[in-house]
């Protein structure tokens, strides 16, 4: 998968998640039903943290209809988060915006 603007996403779903998201380092994107990115995050574990904010109903995500996700591999604390950084700084994502 690639974080980029055109790029094919997955639903955001249990059985999407579960398929499709690796148990593995990396940042990702979760997107809404027109494929703009709501927010962007970063993790050790992608499918354990997708599986969180699916399943936390009060997460800014659902107000922005969440429907899809994608995501970059990527090793390492740092790296990830100068990665999630670069995305928030380019899409401006609503849901990373609130957070500060």
């Amino acid at each position: 998968m690639a974080i980029a603007l055109g790029e094919p996403t997955i639903p955001l779903t249990t059985l999407g998640i579960a398929i499709f998201a690796p148990a593995a380092s990396g940042v990702y994107a979760i997107c809404d039903a027109n494929n703009a990115y709501v927010y962007f995050g970063e993790s050790n574990d992608i499918q354990r943290r997708l599986t969180e904010h699916l399943n936390d109903a009060t997460h800014c995500i659902h107000r922005h209809g969440a429907a899809s996700f994608t995501f970059d591999l990527v090793d390492g604390a740092f790296a990830r988060i100068l990665r999630q950084n670069e995305l928030i700084a380019a899409y401006r994502t609503p849901c990373n915006q609130m957070m500060g």
